[in-house]
């Protein structure tokens, strides 16, 4: 027996397969800037997560040695940092 969409003779011989379980994933929104602070850089970012009907705002900033967009991304990595295990859950 097929399913819908799916050609009797693709399946494989496989009777049955679980239905997928679908959690919803959180999107993410990412605002960031490399600002003058004084003497140096600081590359500053926003993360705004949202899912399922809550939203969360993170914040992060790296100060920019050499390439600004490394920076962004150690900054993202700052934001995102004590969230990882509570977003991966």
């Amino acid at each position: 027996r097929g399913e819908p969409g799916i050609p009797a003779g693709q399946l494989g011989g496989v009777a049955h397969v679980p239905p997928l379980v679908l959690r919803p994933r959180p999107t993410a929104q990412l605002a960031a800037a490399v600002v003058p602070f004084g003497n140096c850089e600081v590359a500053t970012v926003v993360v705004l997560l949202v899912c399922d009907g809550w939203v969360e705002q993170l914040a992060g900033s790296a100060l920019v040695a050499g390439d600004p967009r490394q920076a962004v991304v150690r900054a993202t990595l700052a934001a995102v940092n004590r969230r990882l295990e509570a977003l991966l859950a």
